[in-house]
């Protein structure tokens, strides 16, 4: 019984809203009925307009979480579905992400970053010193814009995606549906790679990107590139996956459902198979190299002998191809030409170096300047020079001479210190990630060598990602009681 002297509050009638609603369904079916596709677009584009809504609220909140796992998910095909136009690509997925990720940095609450460590802090300073020094450069170019595109693209972009991920994305969170997506990414990729070969042509064509073959006579196979515009961005990228999966499975200190063991392992193979498909032999190399290193770690013998079947296995599959198809084992691993063309080059990126020792021949500016000097026209037992740096230190030295050079090459000996100093830690989760901080770093250099594989903007951003997330993992470790460490997961993953 309510008593007298009490309040009583009305319900507010609901009819109202009964109403709207059943406005909004006739119309709707209305539309449907007498203008089909009129009707389409207006929902499509209120759709659109409440996502869009939705991010501009996130954004202003700092939060850009959910642009970053949409990034993981659909980067691959973004290069060739999410690009307009399609000749000069104004708008590109990427462009549009990094810009979100860098207003999100600016309004992320001071209260929610994750605190930089000094070590990273001052791998940035000097990533910024290099950044300067390789803008200065373009005074030697003569198309400016080509250059000051390509140093925003490759060398800028990646690294406000990385700051992002360091400083506001919780990667412990997302680990889980980090692993799905980029599982999924990796089974697509593989699966538009596998089709290319099998076609022999390319199935999503991109300005610019054209097709190479390897062997000869009448065994011709495409060394694919799949959704990407090169294929030394599709097999490092590959690799650079494959640690990343290999490395959030490890990560996951817990048991996982049968359909993410099998999405692992599916996922796992198809960055492995996507690796390999570009036949590129520094990626070869690479794979052995982190197999042999792994060994050292402390495994079961049941990962012991996965890894010899894998190492075996790769010896099988060259011996099968030097028995079986000749022509193709020649063009890519015994013919002397290709080794004598490297060396030529490296002669040819030094003496571009010796010629404009301060600040090089200008970023993108190679192959112009060495088509364009006598003196820069080598060779090595006759064979030519390539005309193109075919190194990352290479092209950094001679495109931004020392002034450049010199902060690029400390930037990654402070990068790499930033690493070393969570191994000496005693937690379980720093020591995992230096592990795996080896194995992509690895995946990027011994390429990087004897390819420019460091002037591709979707290897740099996929690349930076990768070792981003695995520093916050690192970061972030922290001793739980009783709970499963990282060990137990990389027990379970490996």
């Amino acid at each position: 019984m309510t008593p007298p002297n009490a309040t009583v509050m009305a319900r507010p009638s609901s009819v109202r809203y009964q109403g709207l609603a059943f406005a909004i369904v006739t119309a709707i079916l209305a539309g449907a009925a007498f203008a089909p596709t009129l009707s389409l677009l207006g929902i499509g584009s209120l759709l659109a307009l409440a996502a869009a809504g939705y991010f501009i609220f996130q954004l202003v909140d700092g939060n850009a979480d959910l642009i970053v796992l949409l990034w993981v998910g659909l980067s691959p095909l973004g290069y060739y579905f999410l690009t307009f136009p399609r000749e000069g690509g104004i708008f590109t997925f990427d462009r549009a992400a990094i810009l979100m990720l860098a207003a999100a940095i600016v309004l992320c609450p001071r209260g929610q970053r994750t605190a930089i460590p000094d070590d990273l802090r001052k791998t940035a300073l000097v990533w910024i010193i290099f950044l300067v020094a390789a803008l200065l450069s373009v005074v030697n170019v003569g198309d400016i814009r080509l250059s000051v595109r390509m140093w925003l693209e490759v060398f800028v972009f990646p690294a406000i995606l990385g700051w992002y991920v360091i400083a506001c994305f919780p990667v412990r969170k997302y680990l889980r549906l980090m692993h799905g997506l980029a599982c999924v990414a990796a089974i697509y990729s593989a699966a538009i790679g596998v089709a290319e070969v099998y076609l022999g042509r390319d199935l999503l064509p991109l300005p610019g990107a054209g097709e190479t073959f390897a062997g000869g006579q009448d065994v011709l196979i495409l060394r694919v590139n799949g959704p990407y515009s090169s294929n030394n961005s599709y097999g490092l990228i590959g690799l650079v996956s494959f640690c990343l999966i290999w490395f959030l499975r490890s990560a996951i200190a817990g048991r996982m459902p049968g359909w993410q063991k099998l999405l692992n392992v599916i996922g796992i193979t198809a960055a492995l198979t996507a690796a390999m498909l570009p036949l590129f032999r520094s990626i070869a190399l690479t794979i052995a190299c982190i197999l042999v290193v792994d060994l050292f770690r402390r495994l079961t013998v049941g990962q012991r002998a996965l890894r010899l079947s894998v190492l075996a296995l790769m010896g099988a599959g060259v011996l099968a191809v030097m028995i079986s198809v000749p022509e193709l084992f020649e063009e890519r691993v015994s013919q002397a030409g290709n080794i004598y063309a490297r060396m030529a080059q490296q002669k040819q990126n030094l003496q571009l170096f010796v010629d404009h020792p301060v600040l090089g021949v200008g970023l993108n500016n190679f192959h112009l300047a060495a088509t364009t000097s006598a003196a820069a026209r080598l060779s090595y037992d006759s064979t030519p020079a390539l005309d193109y740096p075919h190194s990352n230190v290479g092209a950094v030295l001679a495109e931004t001479g020392l002034v450049g050079f010199v902060p690029f090459a400390m930037s990654q000996v402070l990068l790499v210190m930033a690493f070393w100093k969570l191994r000496r830690s005693a937690l379980p989760g720093r020591r995992l990630s230096w592990t795996f901080f080896v194995y992509v770093f690895l995946s990027y250099w011994i390429s990087g060598l004897a390819l420019t594989s460091g002037y591709y903007s979707d290897l740099n951003l996929w690349y930076i990602f990768c070792l981003a997330v695995i520093y916050k993992y690192g970061i972030t470790d922290e001793l739980r009681n009783g709970a499963p460490s990282a060990l137990d997961g990389l027990k379970a993953g490996a």
